[in-house]
């Protein structure tokens, strides 16, 4: 045996002993370990080689794919209220600019600019002279373009000024700390961009939508705000997936198998012929018709009744199909698009310009009633006629997007639904299919109703007609605790308890019985179910005043308290008593000492006060008197130093 062979050897050989025989391994630290695995001397020189996978292949085999960063709740609060005051901040700056494009100084400036042969060509559009109102609107049509097309040669437009839309992290990151932003402090800084003939493209919408307001037509700035996404994947290119890589074959479900090589020729890898070049990042480009802007104008159309966008920045006239950005636009987004009317109200006009506005209305904006909320003080409190034939419009817009094409898209969808994103409490009646998608029928959001059990109905002051079978049949809610006993009790004894569903069309108001001889009907409880007025009996008188019946009571009258309503707190429904109900001839006398009562516990509370106010006061005068008496007899010391005596009394 060489210097090289360390022989390892057993304690015992024998094989009473139960030992394992070890046998000679040559280690060698340059190569690999060589172990041979038949009990008796080595047959052939074939080895097997081990591999041992490091501490840090193992936390590479145990690693999956990259996990997605899960947004937080606190971070989403976050990004939503930034969202919600960015885009309140950038409404109020432009109705800020739309009372400024009513100037009428602002609007002399402008007519003085502008020829006088554009200004006829308005002036010139008069039923008298051409009565057709479809050549009227053509003619309008055409002098609108002459009006964009001059603008469009006569004003020049600085390229990266004006707002841009910026991500939240890009915000945050600081991104906007260099940026200069266009300012505009009144009117006369518009007055000097007309002037000048000069400006961003936004002052540039803001000047043409005051110059058609000087012309005399109906003009309102269109803005598509460009607020803070609250979204954390905008602005993020997608992930795009990895190449699976050839794993190697295992040999059964065992672990702790070894990694055998397979012998193969090996050929070495080709050298491509020709060096390729890098591939370059994908140029951004724009459009054919330029980058859409972010304030357009919109015109309406008296002969035609309908309102025309209008860019005079890309000088495009009834193109409203490319005023939404493309995907790759890195500085406009299109969320909301509100239209400033001269009168300073603002309607929601989103669904004229996004190609899948119900997409678009779902998905990037904030919760929808927010954004109602914050239109609500800014619409016109009366309807106009042009008003109702726009709605008719933008609702046509979202009728013809067609069917979504894929499952997600259908759930809170305003024109179609599937049956599996149906709500608990609501049903598809009558079935009437109107497409299918990918083997479910399709519905008509229409034909959906909402149901409700037959003790909300009477909460609703409605009732079951006779005979009336539920529509659905769902598992009972355990909201209290007696309902909760109920489920669990069913539970136990294997049944599953369900209550029924009822539509609005199996009802029918609730009408209680009559009073009669000055009885009031009352419930099993001694009280009366009043949750909507038409609940009261015939002859009888709700008086909602707190304490009437104690005064009911003492008069001798038959009375019931009315429960207008439940309050669930702790799991306990307690009913909410608002007054009392009493036959119509008993309400006077009843009035009469109700507020004979109030009158006297007034009078008690004013006497009550005026006693705490007296022993206040004698308080106070006894204390000074006490002081008084101090100061004359421990006034002056010893040595003649008058000394302040001050009384302390408890109040």
């Amino acid at each position: 045996m060489s210097d090289e062979d360390i022989s390892f050897l057993g304690a015992s050989s024998g094989a009473e002993d139960g030992e394992m025989d070890w046998e000679e391994v040559d280690i060698s630290p340059a190569e690999p370990v060589s172990v041979n695995l038949a009990p008796g001397p080595v047959i052939s020189n074939k080895t097997i080689e081990i591999t041992l996978p490091s501490e840090k292949s193992k936390g590479k085999e145990k690693a999956g794919p990259p996990r997605v960063k899960v947004m937080s709740q606190a971070e989403r609060v976050a990004r939503l209220n930034s969202h919600k005051i960015h885009t309140v901040a950038l409404l109020a700056s432009t109705a800020i600019r739309n009372r400024w494009a009513n100037d009428k100084l602002l609007h002399a400036r402008l007519m003085s600019l502008t020829p006088l042969a554009l200004q006829h060509g308005f002036s010139m559009i008069h039923k008298k002279l051409q009565p057709d109102a479809s050549k009227r609107g053509r003619l309008f049509e055409a002098a609108m373009s002459r009006l964009c097309e001059w603008w469009y040669e006569s004003f020049d437009v600085y390229p990266d000024a004006g707002i841009k839309s910026r991500t939240y992290d890009q915000v945050a990151a600081g991104a906007l700390d260099g940026e200069e932003g266009e300012v505009v402090r009144s009117e006369k800084s518009l007055m000097k961009h007309a002037l000048q003939r000069s400006g961003s493209r936004d002052i540039s919408a803001q000047l043409f939508t005051a110059l058609c307001r000087s012309l005399g037509i109906p003009a309102r700035l269109v803005f598509s705000v460009q607020s803070v996404p609250w979204q954390a994947s905008v602005g993020k290119p997608k992930p795009k997936p990895k190449k699976s890589t050839p794993s190697t074959p295992v040999l059964g479900d065992d672990s702790d198998m070894e990694e055998v090589p397979i012998p193969g020729p090996s050929k070495p890898k080709a050298q491509p012929a020709v060096k390729l070049r890098k591939r370059k990042p994908p140029e951004i480009r724009p459009p054919l018709a330029g980058w859409p802007p972010v304030f357009w104008t919109e015109v309406f159309s008296r002969p035609d009744g309908r309102w025309i966008p209008v860019d005079p920045v890309r000088n495009l006239v009834n193109k409203k199909r490319l005023f939404e950005p493309p995907k790759n636009d890195p500085n406009n987004r299109m969320t909301y698009v509100v239209a400033f009317e001269e009168d300073g109200y603002v309607r929601d006009v989103t669904r004229r310009y996004a190609r899948a506005s119900t997409k678009l209305l779902r998905g990037g904006r904030a919760h929808k009633e927010w954004w109602d909320n914050v239109l609500a003080p800014l619409t016109r409190p009366y309807r106009l006629n042009r008003d109702d034939v726009e709605d008719d419009e933008l609702q046509y817009q979202t009728v013809i997007e067609g069917m979504p094409t894929s499952v997600a898209a259908f759930k809170d969808h305003p024109l179609y639904v599937l049956e599996r994103h149906l709500r608990r409490d609501e049903v598809i009646h009558p079935r009437t299919e109107v497409g299918r998608f990918r083997g479910d029928p399709v519905f008509s959001r229409s034909a959906v109703i909402s149901l409700k059990t037959a003790e909300n109905w009477m909460r609703q002051g409605r009732t079951l007609v006779e005979g009336a079978q539920p529509l659905k049949r769902v598992p009972m809610r355990a909201v209290t605790i007696n309902r909760r006993r109920e489920v669990e009790a069913a539970a136990a004894e294997g049944e599953e308890t369900l209550q029924g569903l009822y539509s609005y069309a199996q009802t029918k108001v609730y009408v209680p019985p009559p009073i009669v001889d000055g009885k009031v009907p009352k419930n099993d409880f001694g009280n009366l179910d009043l949750y909507v007025p038409s609940m009261l009996p015939a002859g009888a008188v709700h008086i909602p005043h707190k304490g009437t019946a104690k005064i009911a009571r003492q008069l001798g009258f038959d009375f019931a308290e009315a429960v207008t309503g439940f309050e669930f707190k702790k799991r306990r429904a307690t009913p909410i008593v608002t007054g009392v109900v009493v036959a119509t001839e008993n309400e006077e006398a009843l009035l009469e000492a109700y507020w004979a009562s109030v009158a006297d516990s007034e009078e008690k509370e004013r006497a009550k006060r005026r006693e705490r106010v007296l022993k206040r006061w004698s308080r106070l005068v006894h204390g000074l008197r006490i002081r008084e008496r101090l100061q004359k007899e421990y006034a002056t010391t010893s040595n003649g130093v008058a000394v302040d005596v001050e009384v302390c009394h408890l109040h």
